[in-house]
């Protein structure tokens, strides 16, 4: 259920909006600033003027600026130090706190649905305020331990639950969701990472869909594929995924055909090109695949992020001429062509 409160207090009209989710929390201010936190009041995201900032699970921050470039806008990851972090985590807690002494104040002025409990909006403000920069940086160590190695977060999974693959998957899932707890209804599905083995996917998809999903939740699977290696598409077909990452150097038509013949979305990842000629080449690549509706395309974005305009603008125009080139139906007959952008893929 969905609560969301509006208040407003001083003289100069202060205007907020909370609200409430299942396993999440937006507070928005003045429509000026915002603050996402997760059910355990863990900070995701922040907004505070031309600012956006996320945090991700291993207390990682990233400010995302938008800069203007010969007439076009780019969004440019910029991971903060730890005193900038600090610095927005103050900014967060005052902005809480305001919201919360007005809510307490009697600053409440409409709420839904008619019976939207106050006592929840204070307790979600207080869990937010809880976490401070001791307990977000504790925080952040168990997950790395949950997590000491993973792959960049797709932009379409940012939401699912998150595994590894590992030797025993059930308890790996029980630390992971015990980490997560309120949090844990914010995520849907499942996103299985470091997967190289088609019977332990099988085993892993299986267990998880007996003791943690929903039956209509998807499953999707990221291949790691060694250099010059390819891969048993007809096997990991079987293994009850509904969806699969992996490079677009290591898939085959045949591989292709397997999947699409189980109605598995597939999902093809290739280094940015950075010039027409790469441009080109990658177009006549991808040219060989018989990627359809539902699957998609994406441009890995290089890391560290160019912060140098002129190479900004050509990787952009690269990939202009690439999609141009292209001979693959639009959707939604044919795959979403997109960027991958991996330092904002945070989790």
């Amino acid at each position: 259920m969905t609560n969301v409160f509006q208040l407003s207090w001083n003289r100069d009209r202060r205007r907020a909006e909370v609200t409430l989710r299942e396993g999440r929390t937006s507070v928005v201010v003045d429509r000026l600033r915002m603050v996402d936190a997760d059910g355990e009041g863990r900070l995701l995201r922040a907004v505070f003027g031309p600012s956006t900032w996320r945090r991700s699970y291993a207390n990682r921050y990233v400010e995302i600026r938008s800069e203007a470039i010969s007439g076009e806008r780019f969004h440019v990851p910029v991971e903060a130090s730890l005193a900038e972090g600090q610095s927005l985590l103050a900014q967060v807690r005052t902005l809480i706190d305001e919201v919360r002494g007005a809510a307490t104040q009697g600053a409440i002025t409409g709420f839904e649905p008619p019976d939207a409990d106050a006592s929840a909006l204070d307790a979600a403000l207080g869990r937010i305020c809880a976490f401070d920069e001791v307990r977000l940086a504790a925080d952040g160590e168990r997950f790395q331990q949950l997590y000491p190695a993973l792959s960049p977060l797709p932009p379409d999974q940012q939401t699912a639950l998150v595994l590894r693959l590992t030797s025993d998957l059930a308890a790996h899932a029980r630390d992971v969701l015990a980490f997560l707890g309120a949090a844990r209804a914010m995520r849907h599905g499942a996103f299985i990472d470091a997967v190289s083995d088609a019977s332990a996917l099988h085993d892993a998809v299986t267990w998880l869909r007996t003791h943690v999903l929903h039956p209509e939740e998807r499953v999707a699977a990221n291949l790691i594929v060694p250099e010059g290696a390819s891969i048993d598409g007809s096997a990991f077909a079987r293994t009850g995924i509904t969806q699969v990452y992996l490079p677009l150097r290591a898939v085959d038509a045949a591989a292709l055909e397997a999947f699409h013949t189980r109605e598995i979305r597939v999902s093809l990842v290739a280094p940015a090109p950075t010039d027409l000629a790469s441009a080109h080449a990658l177009a006549r690549d991808v040219g060989r695949f018989d990627l359809r509706g539902g699957d998609t395309l994406y441009s890995l974005e290089p890391v560290p992020y160019p912060r140098e305009a002129a190479t900004r603008v050509a990787l952009r125009a690269a990939f202009h001429a690439f999609k141009a080139a292209l001979t693959l139906p639009e959707p939604p007959n044919g795959p979403v062509v997109t960027h991958f952008p991996i330092v904002q893929s945070v989790y």
